[in-house]
């Protein structure tokens, strides 16, 4: 008995000789997280929009906040739904430290299990892996854009409730084509599309630029990844818009392209998207940005077409308004009386140019090195054989510089009305020249009279080069332009 008590002192003693320094106790505090998220939308200016279209239908808000510790592992999550713009609450507990606070939100389709239509959430176990990637296919349309924010946060015992806004990340494009085909009978269609195209975004505060992409990791030279389609049975309209949402910013090299399509057994079937026809155009943007693209189509059955990405709806339909100028009336056909006009694409290769030429009816006529081995002279006549077209580029064939057109049976009147339409401004004859001097944005011309009824039109590279240096650009007397243009119908 006596053992067993000294026995039971002792243990009483090695527990009192314990201090409570050596019990660690982990405490914790339940902290609200307040995040606001109107503001992604207004940044897109669809704020109005999805409130209208989405939230007061089947839609709700998705607002989901991951926390990481020190070491960027998960230490907690929550979702919340919402159907208004009004902050919501996430209410975690945690013990006493500091931590990453990453919110992400997006709109969500209420009859699929609260899930997102266009995008998933992987990698949430570590913050360097956290990524919100595309779902379906490449058309992302504008009420699914995201926001997203992160801040450090503390947790202690008098640590206040940390707010979080959430802000637009991507761009929004709002595109507006036109000048469609309307003649076909198939499906017709028009694509946009990029040379770059991420398959997912990186969430994590500590990555930046390029690397918080996840990339789509092809490398073909001529590939284009499809970002946005319209397509319309039987025939496009004469216009089309599309608002479409980037996950990216940064610089894009863009391309836009008019297909058809045929159906069979309910299922459409497109043309080769790896093939563009027109000029590879570039635009940059930042996240939050909206964009105005715009493009034009050179004529119902060209293909080309010229664009530009603007920052302002107004300074797109300032360019659309001057370039219908220019383009409207110009024939599909050369037999039209507007063909005094020539076929313009300054900076072309002798490809395109012979490409659209003689998908109108010109006949190509000849091609020779001239001017001492500086330029290749390309010709052609009109489906009468009555004018002849001279296309002047480098030597390698690329690089339209200059324009030369002989008529035979055209007025200067009905030249000069023609060139008018096209978006010229006349300057009236100048004695000095022999002619008739007239601009557009981008060239000038000089229409020069060396026989009775016979005109010669010259059109320079441009009109700053023009005024820099006239006699560059022009012969200096009739004679010599005569001569010159004789020698196009040898």
């Amino acid at each position: 008995m006596k053992k067993i008590l000294f026995s039971l002192i002792a243990v009483l003693g090695l527990f009192s000789a314990c201090s409570n320094d050596d019990i660690e106790v982990q405490s914790t505090n339940l902290t609200t997280i307040k995040v606001n998220t109107q503001e992604v939308f207004d940044q897109f200016r669809i704020t109005e929009s999805v409130k209208k279209n989405y939230l007061a239908k089947n839609y709700s808000l998705g607002v989901y906040t991951f926390i990481y510790d020190n070491n960027g592992k998960l230490v907690a999550s929550d979702s919340v739904y919402t159907k208004t713009f009004t902050p919501v609450n996430h209410e975690i507990r945690l013990p006493y430290g500091t931590y990453t606070a990453i919110s992400l939100q997006m709109l969500v389709n209420e009859e699929n299990q609260k899930l997102a239509d266009e995008w998933i959430i992987v990698g949430k176990g570590d913050m360097n892996t956290l990524e919100v990637q595309r779902k379906k296919g490449y058309n992302i349309l504008y009420y699914e854009a995201l926001g997203s924010s992160s801040t450090s946060i503390t947790i202690s015992e008098n640590n206040s409730s940390p707010e979080l806004t959430n802000k637009a990340i991507g761009t929004m494009l709002q595109l507006a084509v036109l000048n469609l085909d309307k003649s076909g009978t198939e499906y017709n269609a028009f694509i946009f599309a990029t040379k770059e195209r991420a398959q997912g975004r990186f969430l994590s505060p500590k990555k930046s630029g390029a690397e918080r992409y996840n990339l789509e990791n092809y490398n073909e030279a001529n590939y284009w990844y499809p970002r946005a389609l319209y397509y319309q049975m039987p025939s496009l309209p004469e216009e089309a818009y599309a608002s479409i949402y980037l996950l990216e910013e940064g610089d894009f090299t863009f391309s836009f392209a008019p297909r058809t399509a045929t159906e069979e057994n309910g299922y459409i079937s497109y043309s080769t998207w790896t093939t563009y026809n027109g000029s590879n155009d570039k635009f940059s943007s930042i996240d939050g940005q909206v964009l105005y693209p715009g493009c034009y189509y050179l004529g119902k059955k060209d293909p080309r077409y010229t664009s530009d990405v603007f920052t302002t709806k107004e300074a797109r339909q300032t360019w659309i308004n001057e370039v219908e100028k220019k383009y409207q009336g110009t024939p599909d056909t050369p037999e039209s009386s507007a063909s005094a006009v020539p076929y313009i694409k300054w900076g072309a290769n002798a490809s395109s140019i012979k490409t659209h030429l003689e998908s109108n009816g010109y006949t190509y006529t000849n091609g020779v090195i001239t001017d001492d081995n500086k330029n290749w002279l390309d010709t052609y006549t009109n489906a009468q054989k009555d004018n002849v077209y001279g296309y002047y580029f480098e030597t390698d064939k690329t690089n339209l510089k200059q324009i030369g057109v002989i008529y035979e049976n055209l007025s200067s009147e009905t030249i000069l009305s023609a060139l008018e339409s096209a978006g010229f401004t006349n300057l009236g004859y100048d004695e000095d020249l022999g002619g008739y001097l007239g601009y557009s944005n981008d060239s000038m011309y000089l229409l020069t009279e060396v026989s009775g009824n016979r005109f010669i039109l010259l059109l320079p590279y441009s009109s700053n080069a023009m005024h820099r240096s006239p006699a560059k650009w022009l012969l200096p007397n009739a004679q010599q332009r005569l001569e010159m243009f004789n020698s196009l119908k040898k």
